[in-house]
């Protein structure tokens, strides 16, 4: 993808404005880059843990995220979108190449 989130980023700096609601900074983050830790993502979209944690819950509560046991060391849990936001995300966004 073209960092679409890293764009609006940008944006936001240069604006001084919001563009992204927490939530879809979240889902963007996870689309963009797949499954990351919850450290990686409050770092990545520069969250607060209790924001995160919050919104986390909510999003995995509705389907909206998938998490997992890491593979590498079972005591952390990875974070991704579901295949079915994969599939609404690629078709909304299928104008935006991947790198």
């Amino acid at each position: 993808m073209i960092g679409l989130y890293h764009t609006t980023r940008q944006i936001e700096a240069e604006l001084n404005i919001r563009a992204l609601s927490l939530e879809f900074e979240i889902v963007l983050c996870l689309f963009e880059q797949g499954p990351l830790s919850a450290s990686e993502i409050i770092d990545i979209i520069h969250a607060s843990q209790a924001g995160f944690n919050h919104i986390a819950r909510r999003l995995l509560a509705d389907g909206i995220l998938v998490s997992t046991r890491s593979e590498v060391d079972r005591r952390m849990t990875l974070y991704s979108v579901s295949p079915q936001v994969v599939k609404v995300l690629s078709g909304k966004l299928s104008r935006f190449k991947r790198a």
